[in-house]
């Protein structure tokens, strides 16, 4: 498992052409992914949501991975928890940390 740390800038007077802008992004990257990624997708968010707490999840369509963010991420579950991360290190997903939450990323093959 492949783990970071990422400083974000907030986008303050830009918010909502950033939200409009991504919004278009993730609507036409999305298609670019077959059924078994976007599967993919769903599994971490199911993994997730058994060994965890988080306030929001939010998937997000890029070029070269798929995002699934977690806001508030908490452990519900430890012994789950562990098993979890070991699963996403099997399948080479890296985890990335940044002020805004939790990010799972799915590598594109």
């Amino acid at each position: 498992m492949h783990s970071k740390t990422l400083n974000t800038v907030d986008a303050d007077s830009n918010a909502y052409k950033a939200a409009v802008n991504a919004a278009y992004r993730n609507a036409e990257l999305r298609s670019t992914y077959t059924a078994a990624q976007l599967s993919a997708a769903q599994q971490v968010i199911d993994a997730v949501s058994t060994a965890y707490n988080f306030d929001r999840v939010y998937t997000n369509y890029r070029k070269k991975f798929i995002a699934v963010k977690f806001t508030a991420l908490r452990v519900r579950d430890k012994a789950f928890a562990k098993q979890v991360q070991l699963a996403f290190a099997d399948r080479n997903y890296s985890i990335v940390k940044t002020a805004q939450g939790t990010v799972v990323r799915i590598t594109k093959k």
